[in-house]
């Protein structure tokens, strides 16, 4: 989600691309043990770096950059823990992790080894129980957009023995994360739980940890991992999708959309190029989904422009947002309607409530191929906050249903017959506040967005965290630059699981790409 330094007049501020550094941390006292870490990517990678408690780095490095931090306690986060390998104290420890996965690792001056942040194990119970398996908690985010990795809970204390347990796998989670977690070898978990040679693991599979003396769970039964029983592509939509009317635009079909801002190339595939030369690898990105939804579903093509774009700056009229000319939207909506595309025009939010910054985008509205979308990462929802998107910021499920009803009254005011698509963007749970008080409001058809940019394991554990059928309706984004290997149509239509990981439950109703 985020670039390395870039100096510009104003900051293109998206999911997926923007810059973060807050003032080093002030040096701790000189009595106070420090640790040095250094870190070198092989490959390209996101990083975030806390010292102290307190976020010194967040973003984007390049293969072949180094960076090296001091302090008492030190926090990394990476989202391709293949690519960054990790010096501390001048000894070598390696790669973090596989190519693709986030993980996190802490390091305190005073202890040895580092803290992996994993998920919470619920011990073996006394002998005639059976033993809970754990759930795992989300740990907070301080504004990543992978998916965030649980917080932690050491299994035993210092010289205390570590009673046997059962862990359930997580995205994100490898035999080789867990088995250091655990201080247990990875050919001892791959031999207890019956992985194979590969010890290859899946979302929701529950897995056998010994104990410090090499005891193992008493009457447990592990099933066995597999695919679940799963319905067509039109089966697994949610309730309101199976049930749209026909002047709804998801009525039998999958949006798929190109994200970004004019001629700015870092926001995104619609900023690469011109008008002329993405209409035809949109064609073809569209046809894929054609292709693989066969039958049951219809494909609409969409140009998603960044309309309403956060920058650093308040401007002129202190909103943090700079707009798209009349102009250049038309020039979209025009060949949007020639070609039989759909438009959707996304808003930041910045300084101004949800409902206020939906306006601007509300007069387009008259073109029956104009649709909006809301941004809430960079809403500044915090107090005393002096820049959208630090810290992430968040709407309101009462904030969201009056842009829903300003829009609805707009188009009842207007007389815009049909019904239109309001995207609500999110990658942390944090970003929609009281999700279960989404109202249902006529004429709306509210999309939720998993955003966020990695390897499959973490969007599709992400996703599946997010939806359920009981939502409206859903959405799903992707990065040709950023997602690493890039997911199949098939696959984010939930039609073939991604090997070795799991299927997307629901299927999606829009499709972006950035």
């Amino acid at each position: 989600m985020r670039t390395g330094f870039i100096l510009l007049t104003v900051l293109a501020l998206t999911v997926g691309l923007g810059l973060f550094a807050l003032p080093a941390t002030a040096a701790p006292r000189a009595q106070q043990p420090q640790t040095t870490i250094r870190i070198d990517l092989v490959e390209r990678s996101w990083v975030q770096l806390f010292v102290n408690n307190e976020r010194i780095f967040e973003g984007t490095l390049e293969a072949g950059t180094s960076r090296e931090w001091t302090g008492r306690e030190i926090q990394l986060k990476v989202g391709n823990a293949g690519g960054v390998r990790v010096t501390r104290d001048g000894q070598s420890l390696g790669v973090l992790g596989n190519a693709g996965q986030v993980m996190t690792q802490r390091w305190v001056a005073d202890q040895q080894s580092a803290a992996a942040i994993t998920p919470t194990v619920v011990p073996q119970q006394p002998a005639t129980a059976t033993p809970a398996p754990a759930t795992a908690t989300p740990a907070p985010s301080s504004g990543g957009n992978e998916a965030s990795p649980p917080a932690t809970t050491p299994a035993a204390s210092a010289g205390e023995p570590r009673p046997p347990s059962v862990y359930k796998v997580v995205a994100g989670d490898t035999i080789l994360a867990i088995a250091n977690q655990f201080g247990v070898e990875v050919a001892t978990l791959i031999q207890v739980n019956n992985l194979g040679e590969e010890g290859k693991i899946r979302i929701d599979q529950q897995l056998l940890i010994p104990g410090s003396d090499g005891t193992l769970p008493e009457n447990v039964e592990i099933p066995a991992p597999g695919p679940a029983v799963r319905g067509s592509l039109w089966d697994r939509q949610t309730i309101s999708s199976r049930r749209a009317a026909p002047n709804s635009p998801f009525y039998r079909t999958t949006w798929v959309t190109y994200y970004g801002r004019p001629n700015v190339e870092i926001m995104g595939i619609l900023g690469e190029f011109s008008i002329d030369d993405l209409v035809p690898k949109l064609v073809a990105q569209a046809a894929a989904y054609d292709e693989a939804n066969g039958p049951e579903m219809g494909v609409m093509p969409a140009f998603h422009l960044v309309y309403g774009m956060a920058t650093k700056a308040p401007g002129d009229d202190g909103t943090f947002l700079a707009f798209l000319s009349d102009e250049t939207v038309m020039e979209y909506i025009d060949r949007a309607q020639k070609e039989g595309f759909g438009v959707i025009l996304d808003i930041q939010i910045g300084s101004l409530q949800p409902a206020e910054a939906l306006k601007r985008g509300l007069p387009f509205l008259k073109y029956d191929n104009v649709h909006l979308a809301l941004d809430p990462e960079f809403a500044m929802s915090h107090p005393d906050q002096t820049r959208p998107g630090n810290p992430i910021g968040f709407v309101t499920a009462e904030q969201v249903n009056l842009a829903q009803s300003t829009m609805r009254d707009y188009m009842k005011a207007e007389k815009i017959t049909g019904r239109r698509i309001l995207i609500i963007h999110q990658f942390l749970d944090t970003m929609i506040v009281d999700k279960d008080k989404l109202a249902r409001v006529y004429k709306i058809d509210l999309t939720l967005l998993a955003d966020g940019w990695g390897g499959p394991w973490p969007k599709i554990g992400k996703y599946n965290q997010f939806m359920n059928e009981q939502q409206k309706f859903t959405g799903f984004k992707l990065f040709y630059r950023w997602d690493v290997p890039l997911m199949t149509e098939r696959e984010v239509m939930g039609l073939d699981m991604h090997p070795d990981i799991t299927y997307m439950d629901i299927t999606p109703n829009l499709i972006i790409y950035q």
